[in-house]
């Protein structure tokens, strides 16, 4: 039996499915044990109240109507005398399927209009328009002047306590050939430090100077470089891999002390 179309829209009913759930449902009939000739009754005294209203009836409920007769019929016929484990299909079962499937279909159709609803409640804000930023490419580095590293020194020198001794400072004047060592052994493992955790690990005020005029000397011979991501943004060491080192840098400073 082929389905009809059910799509055509009608006062009460969207179908002759809808209209035969509606009276299946009202008078709490069980859908899987359909009384077909009671229910066949009720349809067609609605069908022939709407052809009485609307003079037009649309044809699929006029094939409905055909259907539940003819499944009427059938059921009222005597059953023909077969073998014991032969049972005949039910009439009825192809409807059953259908007003099954049918009660699904617009079960789920609720929740979705229900939820339609609840999603007309909500507001949400209106996306930016970021096409001004398409062509914005990612913000360049920025390299490090001289004067920024001084502002950065001065900020962790301030946290330090001052020293007394003055054997503090000249010890910590002969150690700079070790802090130029350390200090490089550090960038060739890492490949690049931030310039606050170099100094921070300087335990007095002597040996932050020393590390910050290590740092200034390889500046100048161009074996590492000073980069600022991000404004105010931590500074980072990169180490260039030039390998030539200023032997005479630790010396002159000796010197001096």
């Amino acid at each position: 039996m082929d389905e009809p179309d059910y799509a055509i829209q009608l006062p009460h009913f969207t179908g002759p499915l809808d209209l035969l759930l509606h009276l299946i449902r009202k008078q709490e009939m069980d859908i899987h044990d359909i009384p077909i000739a009671e229910v066949t009754h009720q349809y067609m005294a609605y069908l022939s109240t709407m052809q009485e209203t609307y003079l037009e009836v649309a044809s699929d409920f006029v094939v409905m109507a055909a259907t539940l007769l003819s499944i009427k019929s059938r059921m009222l016929l005597p059953q023909k005398a077969t073998d014991v484990d032969t049972t005949e299909e039910d009439p009825r079962t192809d409807l059953v399927k259908q007003l099954l499937e049918y009660e699904q279909i617009k079960v789920s159709a609720e929740v979705l209009r229900e939820r339609a609803m609840e999603r007309a409640l909500l507001f949400t804000r209106q996306p930016m328009d970021l096409s001004p930023y398409a062509s914005v490419g990612p913000t360049p580095l920025v390299a490090v002047s001289v004067w920024n590293l001084v502002d950065a020194f001065r900020a962790i020198y301030r946290r330090l306590p001052k020293e007394t001794n003055a054997a503090e400072i000249r010890t910590a004047v002969l150690r700079m050939e070790d802090v130029s060592r350390n200090l490089l052994e550090r960038l060739r493992r890492y490949g690049r430090c931030f310039f606050f955790d170099l100094l921070q690990s300087a335990n007095t005020r002597s040996e932050l100077v020393a590390t910050f005029l290590v740092l200034l000397e390889l500046m100048k011979d161009q074996i590492v470089q000073c980069i600022q991501p991000h404004p105010l943004s931590d500074i980072e060491v990169i180490y260039t891999e030039k390998d030539v080192v200023s032997e005479s840098m630790p010396a002159e400073h000796h010197d001096k002390g």
